[in-house]
């Protein structure tokens, strides 16, 4: 089976972590997010000059158009970051159980096979 979430499940050490996967993931989501973050200064700024050049009923409509539309950039945004919080949150969680189990091992090694 090919590698899911960061994890390989066909390596020869059985389900392991692949810590590099879950890293570049947070940085490809880091990334998105700025991106996403210039687009809606772009955007702010883009309606800041249709309602300062235009007076028309039209402009209003327009306006309200992008008003719409940050709402919504805003939604995602916020669902965006959650899931790179939950995602960042997870790879601790998994490094933390990883350390724990190396611990556990090395403590019981001397009872499985006595030195």
């Amino acid at each position: 089976m090919s590698d899911v979430s960061g994890f390989n499940v066909n390596s020869a050490d059985g389900l392991s972590n692949d810590e590099t996967a879950m890293l570049q993931t947070l940085k490809t989501l880091d990334q998105h997010l700025r991106d996403m973050d210039e687009a809606g200064r772009k955007v702010r700024t883009i309606q800041g000059q249709v309602r300062g050049a235009y007076q028309a009923a039209s402009s209003e409509t327009h306006a309200a158009g992008i008003d719409e539309w940050l709402r919504a950039h805003n939604r995602v945004m916020e669902r965006t970051q959650f899931f790179r919080e939950g995602t960042s949150m997870a790879n601790r969680l998994l490094v933390d159980a990883e350390h724990e189990a190396n611990s556990y091992a090395a403590g019981i090694t001397n009872q499985i096979n006595p030195g």
